[in-house]
């Protein structure tokens, strides 16, 4: 069985807290002085198993510091004291990395700890298919009778992927490249044997004018001057190019919003939400579960055969999709106004 350990703060409601006078603060603060000092007891209850499935568990470790109290911490018996109960965690359960969020990160930094890479960036390139079925196939628009347009980013092993991913759901697709010769020469004989119709043109205006959907892999800013499409367009963009850089008629997706199982939340303190996503937590556990964490770590573009295993393992695990991240907030699928076919 895998296992990973998710490092996080404790946190406390000042509504909730007994108001105090300055004496018994003091007082309070000291007794919290000489409880440091035992270390078994000062992380009595620190620590949370959680099984995910047959396969993967999680490890909850909660500091007994505020994040506002973990900026005071300039002590290093303190910090080493940490250390010391992280290292003697991971020896006794056993878990392969234990995951610090980026704000915890940011400030101090844990041996034997990784700052989490987990974005949810992964597994929105993964769940391209879902994204489409979502805001489609599901309202009965047959993906098929679309106009889809994919602009090539700086690998064509990624457009590639892709291509691959769509194939078995459309029938025709134009591809925005600078490198026609290469990608013919590279996988044409795939496309025909895939039934699929492949247009590869460079003349970007006219292609985008008149998609359907658009799917950009391009990362270079410049495209966003190019980009000149009609209302009732989608335009997905699993780019690093942000949001602010691209001006168009489209209706615009950047990632996903993630709805953790009920099963699941159960088990979860609602305190990791203060310092993760859903949609984070979704890809740290379906890809770690997979081994696929160093592919996130160095941000590498899933392989058409690492889309299909995420996007199963998505299902199999009973997440699901409850909207997008837009321009400025989120999109469902039922806002967005789609052209009649």
């Amino acid at each position: 069985m895998k296992k990973f350990a998710l490092l996080l703060c404790c946190t406390k409601n000042e509504q909730d807290m007994p108001k105090k006078g300055l004496f018994a603060t003091w007082i309070t603060g000291l007794k919290e002085f000489f409880r440091s000092l035992r270390k078994e007891k000062f992380f009595n209850g620190a620590l949370k198993t959680i099984q995910v499935n047959e396969k993967l568990e999680i490890s909850l470790i909660t500091l007994p510091y505020t994040l506002a109290e973990l900026w005071k911490i300039r002590s290093r018996r303190r910090i080493r004291q940490i250390n010391e109960f992280l290292y003697d965690a991971h020896r006794e359960q056993g878990f392969a990395c234990c995951i610090v969020p980026k704000c915890i990160a940011e400030i101090h930094s844990f041996e034997n700890c990784i700052c989490s890479p987990f974005t949810g960036e992964y597994i929105y390139r993964c769940l391209l298919g879902s994204i489409l079925e979502d805001i489609f196939t599901k309202r009965g628009i047959n993906i098929w009778d679309l106009d889809i347009v994919l602009v090539q980013g700086e690998r064509r092993e990624s457009l590639y992927a892709v291509i691959e991913l769509l194939s078995p759901v459309v029938r025709f697709l134009t591809v925005v490249s600078d490198e026609r010769d290469q990608i013919e020469e590279e996988a044409g004989e795939s496309f025909l044997d895939s039934g699929l119709s492949v247009i590869i043109t460079s003349d970007w205006r006219s292609a985008l004018k008149n998609a359907d959907v658009i799917i950009n892999l391009k990362e270079e800013k410049e495209i966003a001057s190019i980009i000149k499409t009609k209302k009732g367009s989608v335009l997905i963009n699993i780019s690093g190019l942000k949001a602010s850089a691209i001006h168009c008629e489209s209706a615009l997706i950047q990632g996903l919003h993630v709805g953790i199982p009920q099963s699941l939340c159960d088990e979860l303190d609602s305190n990791v939400w203060n310092f993760l996503e859903p949609c984070e937590l979704a890809e740290a556990i379906i890809t770690i579960g997979l081994g696929l964490e160093e592919q996130v770590i160095q941000q590498e573009f899933p392989q058409f055969e690492l889309m299909k295993k995420v996007s199963k393992e998505f299902k199999k695990g009973g997440y699901r999709l409850t909207g997008f991240a837009g321009r400025h907030n989120t999109l469902y699928a039922s806002d967005i106004a789609i052209r009649e076919m």
